[in-house]
């Protein structure tokens, strides 16, 4: 009979002080060695090779799925179930705010992060009021996506 290896589990530890106080511990392993599986959502093929190439030198990083249209986010994302989801407010198709909706319904533990063209009030409060854990503009997406991908990658 084969052995069955679990991918995924976590492994609490509690201690109690002398004094009375009790610590905790917790270590997980997801099942991509603590990576964060990344579906990528960018209709225009020049910027999703400029994310791409940012994504790639991220080594918590695992790439799942590149995808150009809102209705190749749902279908993607219900077969490979991603950790976080980089997707572009303007996709043709389903829009952005459109896919966040019905992620955070259908994979409610998936991050959506919204991309901005631009960041005016209007389209940050849309994506708030969307679902969205995050968004980023594209202009400074190269300096803030690494630290803000390490950071989930930490917890």
């Amino acid at each position: 009979m084969a052995k069955r290896h679990h991918e995924n589990w976590c492994l609490f530890l509690f201690y109690m002080t002398s004094y009375g106080d009790v610590l905790h511990f917790r270590r997980c392993q997801t099942n991509n060695m603590g990576r964060l599986r990344v579906l990528l959502a960018v209709s225009h093929p020049l910027f999703r090779q400029a994310i791409l190439g940012v994504l790639e030198t991220m080594h918590q990083v695992r790439i799942v799925g590149k995808v150009a249209d809102g209705w190749d986010v749902l279908r993607t994302s219900a077969r490979v179930k991603p950790d976080i989801l980089l997707v572009d407010f303007s996709l043709p198709g389903l829009n952005g705010l459109e896919v966040t909706g019905l992620i955070r319904r259908e994979l409610p533990k998936t991050l959506v992060i919204i991309l901005l063209d631009e960041e005016n009030e209007k389209y940050i409060k849309a994506v708030e009021q969307s679902g969205a854990w995050a968004h980023l503009a594209k202009s400074q997406l190269a300096q803030e996506l690494p630290s803000l991908l390490s950071k989930l990658g930490q917890t």
